[in-house]
């Protein structure tokens, strides 16, 4: 299932096509706000799942870093 063990189970009682927009407007670097704005969406909720993508991209990109510099 999609959202077993993934970044769609950290937010299981958001409808997939929500978190699918709100991943669209983090990649094209829309504001938290102006998300919140344009999908009628609780603020703290789109905080959320913006952290969740930032986190996840820090991760990554920390873990090849690391294997970069071997």
């Amino acid at each position: 299932s999609l959202r077993t063990n993934s970044f769609f189970a950290q937010h299981a009682k958001v409808a997939l096509g929500e978190l699918l927009l709100m991943m669209y407007f983090w990649l094209m670097d829309q504001s938290r706000k102006q998300t919140s704005r344009m999908m009628n969406a609780n603020n703290n909720l789109v905080c959320q799942v913006f952290q969740s993508l930032e986190d996840i991209m820090l991760h990554r990109h920390c873990k090849e870093s690391v294997y970069t510099f071997w």
